[in-house]
């Protein structure tokens, strides 16, 4: 289907202005790689079962939101290959990111119809009202590279928080829009919100104070919600 100028231009300047915080800083991913090492070292010194050591590393850990995004990204790029045998139009989605799964283009990417890939993630492209991303980001039509943009943050946290973490902390209250935030204009100034921005590199503007809160809140769900399997532990072992 072919796009209206006015669109292509509103595309065109979210291009130019797009920032460029597009990926978890180095210390950002180290302080994962710390977190699940230590992670993995409370296992050993609690002294829990190897077959519920793993399930706690899955469910809590950078190592299994990473392992889930690297498996739906892998299936859904199969999936994809396959369907493009029958389908032309994913077959023209497809060609225009030259199938490249680490596509890092977001106006080919939002010029899709169907499905695409961006910065690893795939996106697919339903009649939906509203956008959602869990591993893979469903793009509601006609919404903007910012949109776009975020709804990747959203899976950084994922792969940054771990599976469980990440529905108590994230998926939870951003559909529910917990908090007044959404009452006062400013849905996307939530914690959990703000953050996928900066993880996303979404061209919008938070206040100091909004940043700040993310980072914070993004930290104490990485240590509050599993801190319930640890004190659980703890008053067993008593």
């Amino acid at each position: 289907m072919k796009r209206s100028s006015k669109l292509e231009n509103e595309l065109n300047k979210n291009r130019i202005r797009r920032s460029t915080r597009t990926a978890p800083s180095l210390v950002t991913i180290a302080a994962a790689v710390l977190f699940t090492a230590a992670f993995v070292l409370l296992l050993i010194l609690f002294g829990f079962p190897v077959w519920l050591s793993a399930l706690l590393l899955i469910l809590f850990t950078p190592a299994g939101g990473t392992l889930l995004q690297v498996s739906v990204s892998l299936f859904c790029f199969t999936g994809v290959a396959v369907a493009s045998i029958r389908s032309k139009r994913v077959r023209r989605d497809m060609k225009r990111i030259k199938w490249n799964p680490f596509n890092r283009d977001a106006v080919k990417a939002i010029a899709s119809e169907v499905v695409t890939f961006y910065k690893g993630v795939p996106v697919f492209r339903p009649k939906i009202g509203r956008s959602g991303s869990f591993s893979l980001i469903l793009l509601a039509p006609g919404e903007s590279i910012v949109s776009l943009d975020h709804e990747r943050g959203h899976n950084t946290q994922l792969m940054l928080m771990g599976i469980a973490t990440y529905c108590i902390a994230v998926a939870i209250p951003s559909p529910a829009e917990l908090g007044n935030w959404s009452e006062r204009g400013n849905y996307y100034g939530a914690p959990w919100e703000s953050i996928a921005d900066i993880y996303g590199g979404a061209s919008r503007t938070h206040v100091k104070k909004e940043s700040v809160n993310a980072v914070f809140y993004f930290a104490a769900g990485l240590f509050i919600v599993p801190s319930v399997f640890w004190w659980v532990r703890w008053k067993r072992k008593k």
